[in-house]
């Protein structure tokens, strides 16, 4: 096992080179079609493959928290898989319904790894203990109806939609449900709201056509950002 300052000092370089690989990758990347996207797609991917190689870091060098470090870890290799399917690395007839699926798997994991913080550290369940994954749940419902469903797509895609919606607003509610009886996990929290966030805005663009000027890109930058502080749960 790695020193714990030893894997600090790796996590601290990773994140510290996911800016910069973005940065690099805008700079000498090229408009797309739509202009909804500039960035490199190996750079983009390579900031994502950072967040799995810093998860897997935490899970070896873990402790008390070794169980809940190891479910965020699978959280964000299936997260990581998502990205390679819809970023056509991996190259499907419809990747949207499969990217779904491998991001649906990464979420589970991630509630199952909160839970594990709970019991470990001697909190409430954040599911059981707590409502606010239920408010959760509403207010996504209410914005899916609003920007996102498309009665003009396929009926698959949009209920496919929402209910990974709905599995997306329990992990960041559950997220949530932790920072409210402990502080510490406050940052874990906005992780999952960024990547809500995240997720809602490319719903709006996939579903309803909503394609301003870089959207992809932010998309991006606002996922990554939130994923980065999910990794970081078990530090």
């Amino acid at each position: 096992m790695m020193s714990t300052e030893s894997v600090r000092t790796l996590i601290v370089i990773g994140l510290a080179a996911i800016p910069l690989l973005l940065g690099i990758g805008f700079a000498f990347g090229k408009y797309n079609a739509g202009r909804t996207r500039r960035t490199l797609r190996p750079l983009r991917m390579a900031t994502s493959f950072i967040l799995v190689v810093c998860a897997a870091l935490l899970w070896a060098n873990s402790t008390v928290l070794s169980g809940a470090a190891r479910s965020i870890f699978f959280g964000m290799a299936f997260g990581f898989c998502g990205d390679l399917i819809l970023a056509d690395v991996i190259r499907l007839r419809n990747p949207m319904i499969p990217g779904i699926i491998a991001f649906g798997i990464g979420h589970i994991f991630y509630i199952t790894g909160f839970i594990q913080v709970s019991q470990t550290l001697g909190l409430s369940n954040p599911l059981s203990g707590s409502m606010l994954w239920v408010v959760y749940v509403m207010v996504v419902g209410v914005l899916w109806v609003a920007v996102i469903n498309n009665p003009h797509k396929s009926r698959t895609l949009n209920i496919g939609s929402l209910i990974y919606a709905w599995l997306i607003s329990l992990m960041a509610g559950t997220a949530g449900g932790l920072a409210i009886q402990n502080g510490r996990f406050g940052l874990t929290a906005l992780g999952g709201l960024l990547f809500l966030i995240s997720d809602m805005i490319l719903g709006n663009r996939e579903l309803r056509d909503n394609a301003w000027f870089l959207v992809h890109d932010v998309v991006w930058v606002i996922y990554i950002a939130g994923q980065a502080l999910i990794v970081l749960t078990t530090r």
